[in-house]
């Protein structure tokens, strides 16, 4: 039976690893380049955190255009509820106002004292936001339970290791049985190879051992007789035709 005190525990450790594993999915789905409502130009925008919740996109604007025109202002919301999420990104016009605005970091609004600081996310390479385990300062967890949250991390992670090597291990007959397959068939390969060779190695040895017929001259061929010469035959002479005799005389 699991007591109370277990239970807790392993919800607890389960909760870890839920949301070790969202924290994980949502980090590769992160690319702020292809942030649709994202200001223009990420060197001219700041970004403001610790924002009161009640705080709204007039105040920040009313705050920040004492330093310059704004050119675009993003309060970030919760996509279900709507509610304020505590941050917001301001676009400035100009570079210089965009200074002037970052070195009042620690200025209050509405009562709350906030946090300014230049975009990274589009800026620097392989960033990532305070959410998803990047970003800048204090975590914002119980210090006591980091090492506990760590070692339930790195568990968990050696635990997924053993799976994935008994899951290899029981594959591993069934890859050997292909391979000796293979094995066989390349060893058939072979054999027949070297028959062939020997083969070839037995014809050529028995030709070399047949004594060499010596070689008869060519006699010089008999030159044929001359064709004989046909004439042609004379023309025939048509005979003259035959003289009348004279007609006999009557005599009175």
């Amino acid at each position: 039976m699991e007591t109370p005190a277990e239970r807790k525990e392993r919800l607890w450790k389960e909760s870890i690893i839920s949301n070790y594993l969202k924290v994980k999915e949502e980090r590769e789905k992160y690319n702020p380049k292809k942030d649709k409502e994202a200001t223009e130009d990420p060197y001219k925008t700041l970004f403001i955190s610790k924002l009161n919740y009640k705080t709204d996109e007039d105040k920040i604007r009313e705050v920040m255009e004492e330093f310059g025109p704004v050119k675009k202002l993003r309060l970030v919301r919760n996509k279900k509820t709507g509610k304020s999420r505590g941050y917001a990104f301001v676009e400035f016009k100009h570079s210089r106002h965009c200074q002037r605005a970052y070195e009042k970091n620690g200025m209050k609004i509405d009562g709350e004292r906030v946090f300014i600081d230049y975009e990274h996310g589009r800026v620097e390479k392989d960033w990532l936001p305070k959410r998803l385990g990047g970003g800048i300062g204090d975590k914002r967890r119980d210090r006591r339970n980091e090492k506990k949250i760590r070692q339930v991390i790195k568990e968990y992670k050696r635990s997924l290791k053993e799976k994935s090597k008994k899951e290899a291990n029981d594959t591993e007959p069934t890859k050997d049985k292909k391979h000796e397959k293979v094995n066989h068939k390349e060893e058939e390969k072979e054999s027949n190879h070297k028959r062939q060779k020997v083969s070839e190695n037995e014809e050529v040895s028995k030709r070399a051992e047949q004594p060499e017929k010596p070689s008869e001259t060519p006699k010089d061929p008999i030159p044929a007789p001359p064709a004989p010469t046909t004439t042609p035959a004379p023309a025939l002479i048509p005979a003259p035709a035959p003289i009348p005799a004279p007609p006999p005389t009557s005599t009175p």
